[in-house]
């Protein structure tokens, strides 16, 4: 006697089959013992049935796609050991002996209480979101600039929780939209905590450094919100998981780096201006520049302008057509 388990391709089990006779036939057909409704699986695909040791064994009927292994090896006959997975087509197979020893059973976990969590995030995050805003704006200060941003805000991570909580409805029949919205949440007072704190750096220290090369956290920032959404759907293959989501969050950062500097001359164009959020002084943690040192460095750009303007304007090629264009009217007339 011995049960055969039908699992899905994330090798959950999805059906459980008992074999009471010497040997089972599984295929399409309606004269087997486990029928499976896969296209890529001939009428009779596999039998299973134990050898002379007595110990379990699939063989290969003669199929067209034949006995695979876990790593996709075809195989004629393959010994199962209990934890032995098989394919045939796209269906996966585990055969187990009745006498299989299972583990012990799990300890009951006390229900985690999702809701704090979910209120506190609720609180935090739009209050730290309107502060943020505040110290942020130096011009109007409406209640429809406030109000609009924040619409946009909730309309955003809204949609965001929407499309995870489908996901996982649709991949494990559970929503988990709780769980979703407190990541989703978490995630974005975070990202507020993060960019508020790199801007007050950038005009505490007067960085241009800390404004250019700050980007990577937020990528990979983002790329841990979305494996912990991926992890509630599923536990298994947390390593592979977390090897995809933060390689796409270093290529978007590179990326990023490359469209920020691109590969041209220094003496092409001005700076960027980096110091764009202003705080009130006493935040400041380097002193300002004296005004002896602002001329002295007005007075040195003085000087590179002067020397600018006596080099020959460089010409593109709309200006090299227009000229040529110019002189052949001439020529004309």
């Amino acid at each position: 006697m011995f049960w055969i388990e039908v699992l899905s391709r994330q090798k959950e089990i999805i059906q459980r089959h008992h074999a009471a006779a010497d040997f089972v036939t599984i295929g399409r057909a309606y004269d087997n013992g486990v029928i499976v409704d896969d296209p890529y699986v001939a009428p009779a695909h596999v039998r299973i049935c134990r050898d002379e040791s007595g110990a379990m064994v699939a063989e290969d009927l003669a199929t067209q796609n034949g006995l695979l292994d876990e790593k996709g090896k075809r195989h004629h006959r393959i010994s199962l050991t209990g934890n032995q997975l098989i394919r045939i087509g796209h269906t996966w197979l585990r055969v187990r002996d009745a006498n299989f020893k299972v583990a012990d059973e799990r300890p009951l976990q006390p229900q985690r209480r999702l809701w704090p969590g979910l209120m506190a995030m609720l609180i935090l995050l739009p209050g730290f979101f309107m502060l943020n805003l505040w110290l942020r704006n130096t011009g109007d200060y409406s209640i429809t600039l406030y109000l609009g941003q924040f619409v946009s805000l909730a309309t955003g991570i809204a949609i965001w929780i929407g499309f995870w909580s489908l996901l996982t409805r649709l991949l494990t029949g559970a929503a988990c939209f709780t769980l979703h919205a407190i990541i989703a949440l978490t995630g974005i007072f975070a990202l507020q905590i993060i960019s508020f704190t790199q801007d007050w750096l950038v005009f505490a220290f007067s960085s241009n450094f800390i404004a250019q090369y700050s980007f990577p956290l937020f990528w990979f920032l983002f790329a841990l919100i979305c494996f912990a959404h991926m992890c509630v759907i599923s536990s298994k293959n947390t390593y592979r998981k977390a090897a995809i989501v933060f390689s796409l969050a270093a290529c978007a950062s590179m990326a990023q780096w490359f469209m920020d500097n691109p590969l041209i001359p220094e003496d092409s164009g001005a700076k960027r201006p980096y110091l764009t959020r202003m705080y009130p002084p006493s935040w400041r943690v380097i002193a300002p520049e004296t005004e002896l040192e602002f001329f002295a460095e007005a007075e040195k750009l003085k000087a590179q302008l002067d020397e600018l303007r006596k080099k020959e304007p460089r010409r593109g090629m709309f200006d090299n057509f227009l000229n040529d264009f110019n002189d052949g009217e001439m020529a004309h007339r």
